[in-house]
């Protein structure tokens, strides 16, 4: 009589026990990747007859009025107050909120 042959033992891959990651939040696209990807910071205002915000870029500070663009895009100061500055770029629009100090 004729043995079986006995088989051998598959191993089972940990990938296959383990849940998969959840899949990485999406980059911000519109005008807040915009800003983020260019490090647009506040990092201070004036208000008065013509206010003003100093903006914290990769490239360097800028000094924009309100109701001017920043320079070399087409993201506008809307609005400001003393802890905040309202940019649009088209339909779209981002309040960003003073940086505190280091």
């Amino acid at each position: 009589m004729a043995q079986p042959v006995p088989r051998p033992a598959t191993p089972q891959t940990a990938a296959a026990s383990q849940p998969a990651a959840p899949p990485a939040p999406a980059a911000p696209s519109g005008l807040a990747g915009f800003v983020q990807e260019q490090g647009i910071k506040l990092v201070m205002t004036t208000l008065g007859p013509t206010s003003v915000a100093v903006f914290q870029t990769k490239e360097g500070y800028v000094v924009v009025p309100v109701g001017e663009k920043l320079p070399g895009t087409e993201v506008l100061v809307k609005t400001m107050t003393a802890n905040e500055a309202t940019l649009v770029r088209g339909d779209e629009s981002l309040a960003i909120k003073l940086e505190g100090g280091e």
